[in-house]
């Protein structure tokens, strides 16, 4: 099951891990540095030990020494030897030699053998021990020709060279052998039993004592096999890396020294091992370090104990309070205040925290008074770093800056909106103007469509006289003289249509500029609604329409305008016409041989006549239905002119208010 960790620590835990985590740590180096100390005594108790042990071994080998110069002494004393190197074949001297062996064997002796001068073996004696090569090991030589040069006795650790079965390193002595002129003849070597020499360390290092062959891996001697038989692995693994080796069995701890046996070569041949109960010293060891880290977690605990309470009382309880008051102003309570009785750190923050608090409640005073309208309270700027005080002094310029803006934009709002109604007003009058001018083209108009309905009259008269005159001839000269009358009322009527279409297009003309006006007017008033801004969005509306409807105007004064010419071009025609029709009647008084010709030129004349009058008829009629046109536009204009002038309305109540409001803020003087 893992361990789950709380995401939010206490002040109280954390301030204890702090106190702890170093005293943990402290009591962690408190281990090592007392392990090491047990470590290093121990190592400087083994270095005394290995020492000791080294000094009896050496003083043990010295009493055997001397024991081996004794026995070597003796046998160079015996004459056989000399006779033997010199004869190997004298068996009257073997038998002597080979007796003085058991001799030396009851004296500790493990091996006797004799060199010949070239280092060849002649004899050797070594009981139930495998015998040797015949043939000097080299790094024995060198051993061999210092006896030669210094006639002094060489002593040395020999190992089995190799022999099986494997028996303990023998501690030997060798010496030259010489004739009566002192030349080198041969030489002697004694072997010593380990054992002697064993016991003698063992007496001295008062321990168990044990040799150990690194070749075999095997113990060749042992006082006790019992501590040998848990060794043999150990010493397979570490003994080539350690001098001391510690090891347990049946509850007893045991500490092994190596000294090693070397030849004359250096090499390790064996090694001696002192085995030393050290089981007191173990559990003394253990029981000092269980004593030790006892002592320091008791130091430990009673540090946090007193550190706990000592936190406790001075910083997480006033920290506590901290916190509380820090959580009441971050709820809006600016009503509390903070008491901290102590002499620290905690006190400089709670007495920070009441001047910030008092601080914050002089501001809050200071905002309320400014959202009350009142701008010319003062803000108080406590530091460069008062951020809050900067900040209502930025809202106090802006907000007397937009209030002043208000006012010169509502007094403003107030002019546009009157300069509207007064443009409104015009509007009105100018539509009025535009209705009575329309209703006077209309009357024209009915008065044109008269006069048609009269020349189209004129016209059947006129085309009826000329089939009479067809007919009879002899009423040519009447017949002309009522066309004469005809022909000058046509011509009267025809001037009077001329004129009526002069006015038309005069009052074409005046519409024409009245909806320049009104198109004008409509973007003045559009660019006013556009300055008056959100409340001006109603008024462009209706000035949009205004200028839609005198563009509509104009389009229809336009049409108007090409209708009337049309009129002054066909009543041209018709004058024209009336005039040869004139031309024709005097000169059918006048030359009534060509009444026939005549007669017929008038009947095609007429028919044009009466096509054109009866054009000019249409084209009346439908002058009248624009000027109907422009009249409903009128009215529909009068509407809009209602709504423009209720929309302007408004915006001077709107200004009104905007004013008033602005009246409301009391800007600091200045």
């Amino acid at each position: 099951m893992a361990l789950t960790l709380p995401k939010k620590l206490s002040l109280n835990i954390k301030i204890m891990g702090m106190v702890g985590l170093p005293m943990f740590l402290l009591l962690l180096t408190f281990v090592f540095i007392y392990e090491r100390v047990v470590v290093d005594m121990t190592e400087d108790s083994n270095r005394i030990k290995h020492l000791a042990d080294t000094i009896a071994l050496n003083g043990a080998i010295d009493k055997q020494a001397k024991h081996l110069e004794k026995l070597i002494t003796g046998v160079l004393n015996t004459s056989e030897i000399i006779t033997f190197l010199a004869n190997p074949q004298d068996q009257a001297a073997k038998m002597v030699l080979s007796g003085l062996f058991l001799s030396l064997a009851e004296n500790n002796i493990a091996r006797f053998t004799l060199y010949s001068a070239n280092k060849q073996v002649l004899l050797e004696e070594a009981g139930t021990r495998p015998k040797r090569e015949t043939t000097l090991p080299t790094y024995l030589e060198k051993t061999f020709d210092e006896a030669v040069k210094d006639f002094n006795f060489h002593y040395y650790f020999r190992g089995n060279d190799g022999l099986l079965p494997a028996f303990p390193v023998e501690y030997c002595v060798v010496s030259v052998v010489t004739d009566d002129d002192d030349n080198p003849i041969g030489y002697i070597e004694l072997a010593l039993k380990a054992a002697t020499w064993l016991k003698d360390v063992a007496t001295l290092t008062d321990t168990n004592i044990a040799l150990y062959n690194p070749h075999e891996k095997t113990f060749a001697a042992s006082s006790s096999s019992e501590l040998t038989t848990p060794l043999i692995q150990l010493f397979a693994d570490e003994s080539a890396s350690r001098t001391f080796i510690q090891f347990k069995t049946e509850n007893i701890w045991y500490l092994s020294d190596l000294l090693p046996l070397q030849n004359p070569a250096g090499t390790t041949v064996s090694f001696l091992v002192t085995i030393s109960d050290t089981t007191a010293q173990v559990k003394a060891s253990r029981k000092n370090l269980l004593f030790a880290v006892t002592l320091t977690v008791l130091i430990i605990v009673l540090t946090q104990i007193i550190a706990f309470i000592s936190v406790r009382h001075s910083i997480i309880r006033p920290i506590r309070k901290v916190v509380d008051f820090a959580a009441n102003m971050a709820a809006g309570d600016m009503t509390s205040s903070l008491e901290i009785r102590t002499n620290d750190e905690i006190n400089e923050m709670g007495t920070a925290l009441n001047t910030m608090l008092k601080h914050i409640r002089q501001h809050a005073q200071k905002a309320e008074s400014i959202a009350a309208g009142d701008l010319s309270t003062r803000i108080t700027v406590y530091s460069d770093k008062d951020i809050l005080g900067h900040s209502l002094q930025k809202i106090k310029i802006n907000l007397g800056e937009i209030v002043e803006d208000l006012q010169d934009k509502a007094n403003n709002l107030l002019a546009e909106s009157k300069y509207i109604t007064d443009i409104v007003n015009n509007l009105v009058n100018t539509s009025t103007i535009i209705g009575a001018r329309a209703r006077a083209m209309s009357h024209s108009s009915e008065a044109i469509s008269r006069n048609m309905d009269i020349t189209t009259n004129a016209t059947v008269q006129m085309s009826a006289s000329i089939q009479e005159i067809s007919e009879n001839t002899n009423k040519s000269a009447n017949t002309t003289e009522d066309a004469r009358n005809i022909s000058a009322q046509v011509a009267e009527t025809i001037d009077r249509l001329q004129g009526a279409v002069v006015h038309i297009a005069k009052a074409n003309l005046a519409i024409s500029g009245f909806a320049d006006q009104t198109n004008l007017l409509a973007l003045n008033a559009t660019i006013e609604a556009a300055r008056a801004g959100e409340a001006g969005k109603g008024f462009a509306v209706v000035a949009s329409e205004v200028k839609e409807l005198a563009k509509q105007s104009m389009s229809m004064a336009k049409v108007i305008h090409t209708d009337v010419n049309d009129i002054e071009q066909f009543t041209n025609k018709a004058v024209e016409a009336i005039a040869r029709i004139r031309t024709v009647v005097i000169e059918a008084s006048e030359a009534s041989l060509v009444v026939a010709s005549a007669v017929t030129e008038q009947a095609a004349v007429a028919e044009d006549i009466a096509g054109n009058v009866s054009q000019t008829n249409e084209e009346a009629q439908t002058f009248v239905k624009a000027i109907e046109d422009i009249n409903t536009s009128i009215s529909a204009s009068e509407g809009t002119y209602r709504d423009l002038t209720e929309s302007a309305t408004k915006l001077s109540l709107l200004a009104a208010d905007l004013e008033k409001t602005v009246e409301t803020f009391t800007l600091e003087p200045g």
